[in-house]
């Protein structure tokens, strides 16, 4: 069974991104904001296969600069579990300086929202069997 952990603030999303994975193949774990993932990934004994990550989420009580919440995350969620793929989703442009620390970091892709759900599930499946990430499953947009 795989394990996924998903960072994502709007309710509808995380809802349907949850809905998608919920299955016996699947043991998933969400969160809202970036403090909650940087409590999983501290508590969490066993490896995360997978993360999705939502690049524009907020934080509690300003740990952190909002703009840098979700690198925060990825880097604790890359030096906690060094062979989990990282997966952003977003509505946002990412700015060069992010998108080169993302890469530095290992990102396996960034969709780009709305995207398909399916998608979604075949690069999360791609990443699970060692597939290579394939760029036109990144960019396929419609439906989350």
């Amino acid at each position: 069974m795989a394990s996924i952990l998903i960072l994502e603030d709007d309710p509808v999303h995380c809802h349907l991104l949850e809905h998608e994975f919920h299955s016996d193949q699947y043991w998933l774990q969400s969160c809202g904001d970036a403090t909650s993932a940087l409590r999983l990934l501290r508590e969490h004994e066993t490896q995360y296969e997978v993360g999705i990550f939502d690049l524009d989420v907020p934080v509690q009580a300003g740990e952190f600069p909002q703009a840098d919440a979700a690198l925060v995350v990825i880097k604790a969620a890359r030096e906690a579990f060094p062979s989990m793929a990282l997966i952003t989703i977003g509505s946002m442009f990412i700015a060069e300086e992010h998108l080169s620390g993302l890469l530095a970091l290992g990102l396996k892709a960034s969709l780009q929202k709305p995207f398909s759900l399916g998608a979604l599930h075949n690069l999360v499946d791609d990443c699970l069997t060692g597939r290579e990430v394939k760029e036109s499953r990144a960019n396929t947009a419609s439906s989350a």
